[in-house]
């Protein structure tokens, strides 16, 4: 992992020196809510030389091969989404909201298409978050992707459901206006990859009268308090900075994706 890490630094030499730590995707919140954390990017958490070091922590379930796509390849989109935060924080940008750092802004998305990703055409909940790694960038990083397939590194068993086959933009799926890997004027193949699912809640759990603090990205941010359905149902936005009002029950350890 760390050779793949060094890779994208040779491309891109603004990427900051890491430390690099694993773990599990899976987190459980509460008596039943489940969250997912690919992979953070975490300034300054660590101390080498009397100097501060970023953290980089990347999932462990990525390392699994799912479905018979190339091994890595999922841990590279990981790496580089992970690495336009450390763009972000070494250029002095602000690419995310203050709340938990999950709604990703419009100059997150130019930091990600800088590192060979494809933003989403709209934003959904957490912005322009879910990029996609191209084909083509992944042609760049072919050696790096080698090395960590023969490396045959353990990985952790992801208990949430994997359904269809991933399929890499660029890689024969439908086109998509605006992101031509190839030149043809074709554009890049929809982005088709696992659809994930929770664990089954444990049972009896259960959510009545729980209620989240959320706030937005406001400084000082504007706070409420509602059910975890209400937060689920759709954006709360904030009328003032347009950002949606994330959970703040969390403690805030850089960004994640």
């Amino acid at each position: 992992m760390e050779g793949l890490w060094r890779a994208v630094q040779a491309r891109h030499p603004d990427v900051p020196a890491v430390v690099m730590i694993t773990g599990s995707a899976h987190q459980q919140r509460g008596a039943s809510l489940y969250a997912r954390e690919n992979g953070h990017f975490g300034p300054d958490l660590w101390t080498s030389a009397q100097a501060p070091v970023p953290e980089l922590f990347l999932a462990g379930e990525l390392l699994h091969q799912v479905d018979g796509q190339p091994v890595g390849h999922r841990a590279l989109q990981t790496l580089l989404h992970e690495a336009a935060h450390g763009l972000a924080h070494v250029r002095g940008i602000k690419d995310t909201s203050r709340s938990g750092n999950r709604y990703h802004n419009r100059r997150y998305a130019a930091l990600a298409t800088e590192l060979g990703l494809v933003p989403p055409v709209e934003p959904d909940g957490r912005g322009w978050s879910e990029c996609t790694l191209t084909a083509a960038t992944a042609v760049h990083y072919a050696e790096a992707l080698a090395a960590l397939a023969d490396a045959t590194l353990p990985y952790m068993r992801d208990p949430w459901v994997h359904v269809p086959t991933p399929v890499l933009i660029g890689a024969g799926g439908p086109a998509i206006p605006g992101t031509d890997d190839d030149g043809d004027g074709q554009g890049g193949a929809a982005p088709t990859g696992p659809v994930v699912a929770p664990p089954p809640r444990r049972p009896g759990a259960g959510r009545a009268g729980s209620r989240l603090s959320i706030a937005c990205g406001c400084e000082p941010p504007r706070r409420l308090s509602v059910t975890p359905r209400q937060h689920e149902l759709a954006p709360i936005l904030c009328g003032a900075c347009e950002a949606p009002f994330e959970t703040t029950d969390d403690p805030d350890l850089g960004e994640t994706s």
